[in-house]
């Protein structure tokens, strides 16, 4: 939930200035007609706030706003539309070893993004391995980096040690199993799944 901030104009105040939880900012104005000084104040939130501005408009002349402003016109005929555009808001930056999950008894998947066949997941492991009679068989091809700790990834023909910042990509159908993985640490792992040229698959 935002904690809102309400003020009347006449303090020189917007009528409306959110702030929310992933620090993000709403600043509003509403307002009966065109007043210069109701932009101006928006215009000042996203210098000073890198606020999303939104001027709602009772009536008045059509007057497009400045970039940057988002105007929802409710003067057009004296109708409210049935559907508004919703403002584009401030992407929201988020640190992949911020605030880890405990991984001591069982590896942690989180998917971070998703999108058609392609798929971003974080993977926290502390001190786990696959068991010896099972092999991921993957129906996409998986890049993978080790962001953090250390592990080994066991392949038909061998295995491959990977430090912090080591990666590789791992074809469809290219059967590996975790081998080995730091005991004494997590090891952050980023996985990024998608379909092979001319392949389509879903799912791992």
């Amino acid at each position: 939930m935002p904690y809102v901030s309400r003020a009347g104009a006449r303090q020189g105040r917007l009528d409306v200035l959110a702030s929310f939880e992933d620090g993000s900012v709403l600043a509003i104005e509403i307002d009966r007609a065109n007043k210069r000084a109701s932009v101006h104040k928006l215009q000042l939130a996203r210098q000073r706030l890198l606020a999303l501005a939104l001027w709602i408009r009772w009536r008045g002349v059509a007057m497009a706003p400045p970039a940057g402003i988002q105007l929802l016109d409710l003067s057009a005929g004296g109708a409210r539309p049935d559907v508004l555009e919703r403002p584009t808001m401030f992407p929201t930056a988020r640190t992949l070893l911020h605030a880890l999950p405990d991984a001591r008894l069982a590896e942690v998947f989180d998917t971070l993004a998703a999108a058609g066949p392609v798929r971003i997941e974080r993977i926290v492991s502390h001190g786990q391995a696959s068991p010896e009679d099972f092999w991921y068989d993957q129906a996409q091809a998986e890049w993978v980096m080790v962001v953090q700790g250390a592990a080994r990834l066991a392949f038909a023909d061998g295995e491959v040690a990977l430090a912090a910042g080591d990666w590789l990509t791992i074809p469809a159908h290219c059967r590996h199993r975790v081998a080995w993985t730091a005991p004494d640490q997590d090891t952050v792992w980023l996985a990024v799944f998608y379909d092979e040229a001319g392949e389509q698959h879903a799912g791992r």
